[in-house]
C-alpha cells in the first residue's frame, strides 16, 4: 500500500516506478486508474521520460517536442506495459488480472487507487477491508505483485514523515495486516532538513 493525503504525488510515483519496472527492467505490467482516463495516462508517462506536459496539453509542439513525444510514445507501445481506465468493481479485479496474465504474462500490477475500486460494504471501513483482503488473496493465488494507492484520514492530514502512523489510513486497519509493505508519502519538511521548501 502507497498512503498519502491528496496532492502529494502518490500517483506520480506509481506512474513512474511502473514505466520503470516495463522499460528498464522489461517486467510485464498492469496500470488501473479510476480517477484518470487513458489519454490522460498516456501523457503522463510521456512526461516522465521528459516530453512537456503543458505543450502535450496546448498542442503547441515544435519540433523538439515532437521528437520526445515520438521517442516516448515508442518506448511506451512497444513496452510491456498495459493499461486500462474502466470502472472496476471488485468482485471484477481477479477475472481482469487473470486475464492480464494470460494474455501478457503481468507480473506487477497497479490500483490508483483503493476508493475508486467499487467494493462491497456499508460504509467505507467495510469497503476497504473487502478491497484489501481480496487484494492479499489475488497476490498469493496469482503470484503476483499489488500495489494499491490510499488515501489517509482526518487525523493524518498534514502530517509530517516522523508523525505518520499506520492509524492514519483512512478505512480499515484490516489494510495495515494484509500489507506486506506500508509506504507513506508526506510533505517534505525542509525546515528541519537545512533546507526551504
Amino acid at each position: 500500500y502507497l498512503v498519502a493525503e491528496p496532492k502529494i504525488g502518490k500517483s506520480w510515483w506509481c506512474l513512474q516506478d511502473a514505466l520503470a519496472t516495463a522499460t528498464e527492467f522489461d517486467t510485464p505490467t498492469f496500470y488501473w486508474c479510476g480517477e484518470m482516463r487513458r489519454q490522460q495516462l498516456i501523457r503522463r508517462f510521456c512526461q516522465l521520460t521528459g516530453v512537456t506536459g503543458r505543450n502535450m496539453k496546448s498542442g503547441n509542439m515544435n519540433e523538439q517536442d515532437m521528437d520526445l513525444y515520438s521517442d516516448a510514445k515508442a518506448l511506451i507501445m512497444n513496452s510491456p506495459l498495459f493499461i486500462d481506465d474502466k470502472p472496476l468493481a471488485l468482485h471484477e479485479v481477479r477475472p481482469l488480472l487473470v486475464k492480464q496474465i494470460a494474455e501478457h504474462g503481468i507480473q506487477q500490477a497497479y490500483f490508483d487507487y483503493a476508493r475508486l475500486i467499487h467494493a462491497p460494504g456499508k460504509d467505507e471501513n467495510e469497503q476497504s477491508k473487502a478491497t484489501s483482503i481480496e487484494m492479499k488473496r489475488i497476490c498469493q493465488e496469482l503470484n503476483i505483485a499489488i500495489t494499491v494507492i490510499a488515501s489517509v484520514n482526518k487525523n493524518g492530514m498534514d502530517s509530517k514523515s516522523e508523525t505518520a502512523t499506520k492509524s492514519n489510513i483512512s478505512g480499515s486497519g484490516q489494510q495495515v495486516h494484509d500489507a506486506d509493505n506500508l509506504y507513506f508519502m508526506t510533505k517534505f519538511d525542509g525546515a528541519n532538513n537545512g533546507m526551504a521548501y
